[in-house]
Order: structure tokens, then C-alpha cells, then sequence
């Protein structure tokens, strides 16, 4: 009985680990749509 429900919850674990992970690197994210305003100094 302990040993089922130890495994489901370490595939749990492990599947939400890997969703994390997978939206921490995703193209969507939102620091990749971050861009600061470049000041005029360097714009010339």
C-alpha cells in the first residue's frame, strides 16, 4: 500500500518539476517579452 503511494506521489512530483520547468523556458515568457526603452546615449 505505502509503496503505490509513494511512487504516485513521486511521479507527481516529478511531473510538476517538469511542467515548471518547461514553462520557465518557454518562448512565452514573460521575460522574454520584456524590453526596456534604450536611453538616448546609446541610441546614436
Amino acid at each position: 500500500m505505502w509503496r503505490i503511494l509513494r511512487s504516485k506521489a513521486f511521479k507527481c512530483v516529478a511531473s510538476l518539476a517538469y511542467l515548471v520547468a518547461l514553462t520557465d523556458v518557454s518562448a512565452n515568457s514573460w521575460f522574454v517579452a520584456y524590453q526596456p526603452e534604450i536611453p538616448e546615449e546609446l541610441q546614436k
